[in-house]
Formats: C-alpha cells, structure tokens, sequence
C-alpha cells in the first residue's frame, strides 16, 4: 500500500470513528491506541490527522496533539448561507451566457447523478454544480464556492446520503435545470438557494444527534 493511500484510508476510518460519535467534541485522539486499533503505524495515522484537520473535523495542538474538533451547528448553517447567496446570484450570471453545449454538460451531469452508486454521488453532485457555474467564467468565485462545499459537506458524506436524500436533490436539480434553460434568473437563485439550505440540514441534525448521544450516555454512566 502507498503511503499516501494508507493515509487516506486511515483518514476515512478515523472520520467514520468521529460522525458516528466514537468522541466526543474535545475528545483527545491517542495516537498509540487508534494506531493498535487501526493497524497502521504512526507515520500515516499523523498524516490522517493533518487532512481531517483540513476538513474541521480534527484540530492539532502543540501541547495536546489531535483533538476532535466537530463544526457547531451555527456555522453549519452560516456556511451554507454564504454558499447559497453566492451560488445564487453566479448562477443566474452563468444563464445568461450558457449556451447550448453548457446546458448538455448539465443535462450529462443530472443524468450521471440518476444512476451512480452512494460512492459517486458527491463527485457527481460537484460537478453539477461546477456546470451549472462554468459559463459565468468566474473561476476564482468558483475555486471560494468549491472551499465553502468542502467544508459543509466533505466531512458529512455518508450520513446525508439517504435513498430519500437523492430523491429530494434530484428533484430540486430538475427544477434549478429547468429554470437554467428558461434563463429565469430569479428562480434559478431561489430554487438554489433553497436548495443548498435544504442539503446542509442532515449535517445539522447529525451533530445535534451525536450530542444528544453523547448527553445520554453520560447521565447513565
């Protein structure tokens, strides 16, 4: 195995260890016991933690070493506010000048988005999005959009991944397409907007669960 991959690897485990409410927020990760635990040494499993650090779910302290560091869900919601103005009013820049190539390659994107597998859908779901921009030819908004998505999203893949999820995305992108290709800017930023309110809302209520959890536990215990 790469080096580098066994990091990645590491990373993926250790983030599934975090969202399904192994530690707490705060929680110290010990890096003798997750390298026993996980089988690797501790070369990858620091490199682990620099990417989860990457994503907001891990912060590294000089004194403490890693510590689980989860998003509140304010600046969840914050996050998705300033990606859902911003996507809003680019998105209604890019119908204006798409033309019909443009509107192919989201057609292609919604398409892909139909078919592919839980593993697929994040990529897919990005390039979505990166089509639905592109004609506005704002690449350094866009590079500040694909950040913010990152940050919202990355870390919370697999709990907003629900056959009800996708079913509700690929409802709402037929509708943002459909005002994409009437070039109705004011629903296109509307239905947008919503729409990127909507999907941040399973990473909130994942965080507000993971608390509850932990709450209870520690009355019982």
């Amino acid at each position: 195995m790469q080096r580098g991959q066994s990091a990645r690897q590491t990373a993926d485990r250790i983030r599934d260890m975090i969202l399904e409410g192994r530690f707490e927020d705060g929680a110290p990760l010990r890096q003798s016991r997750l390298a026993e635990e996980l089988g690797v040494s501790r070369v990858p499993l620091r490199e682990a933690f620099q990417l989860l650090e990457t994503e907001g779910l891990v912060a590294l302290r000089s004194n403490r070493g890693a510590i689980v560091s989860l998003p509140s869900p304010s600046e969840i919601e914050q996050l998705a506010e300033m990606r859902a103005q911003i996507e809003g009013w680019l998105a209604q820049m890019a119908a204006r000048y798409a033309t019909e190539a443009d509107i192919a390659k989201l057609e292609a994107a919604q398409a892909a988005m139909e078919t592919c597998s839980d593993e697929d859908w994040s990529r897919h779901n990005i390039a979505f999005h990166e089509a639905l921009l592109a004609p506005a030819n704002r690449p350094h908004v866009i590079e500040h959009l694909r950040a913010l998505h990152q940050r919202l999203f990355q870390r919370f893949g697999k709990p907003i991944i629900s056959v009800r999820a996708r079913q509700r995305q690929l409802r709402e992108h037929a509708e943002i397409l459909d005002c994409f290709r009437r070039c109705d800017g004011e629903a296109l930023a509307a239905h947008l907007e919503t729409h990127i309110i909507m999907s941040a809302r399973p990473a909130i209520d994942h965080i507000l669960n993971s608390r509850r959890s932990q709450n209870a536990s520690r009355s019982e215990s």
